[in-house]
């Protein structure tokens, strides 16, 4: 059994990280006011970088990963590249034998397979598409 890493993302979180990573990168194409290839420049943008790189990347770590917010949900379950809904497009939801089975407004249907993931969170996942990210 295997478990799902559920991510909410919380928007001042992410600003701040973002706006940290991006002063040390515009700190970097100043440097002629710093010193011309100072160490204070280049590992500034350096940093600045491996933030902006280590908050875009978080789905890539695990097998199945679920983020989500108020418009929408991002999930990775069993696949190499994740998938998007919106909420507002969500119609109907429902768990049968290890299948999340979501049918949209338009009439298509998706199909989630959580074989072998733990039950706790097949119940959170449907929650978080029933309540629509609330």
């Amino acid at each position: 059994m295997k478990h799902i890493h559920f991510n909410k993302l919380n928007r001042f979180q992410s600003i701040i990280l973002l706006l940290i990573g991006l002063v040390l990168i515009l700190i970097g194409f100043y440097k002629d006011y710093l010193g011309q290839g100072s160490l204070w420049t280049s590992t500034s943008t350096v940093i600045g970088y491996l933030f902006f790189g280590l908050h875009f990347s978080k789905m890539f770590w695990y097998k199945n990963y679920v983020e989500w917010n108020k418009k929408g949900v991002v999930y990775r379950i069993k696949t190499r590249f994740g998938k998007t809904l919106r909420f507002n497009q969500i119609g109907n939801v429902a768990l049968k034998n290890n299948v999340l089975f979501v049918t949209l407004i338009d009439g298509s249907k998706t199909e989630i397979d959580l074989h072998e993931v733990f039950p706790e969170d097949q119940k959170k996942l449907q929650e978080i598409f029933t309540k629509k990210g609330q």
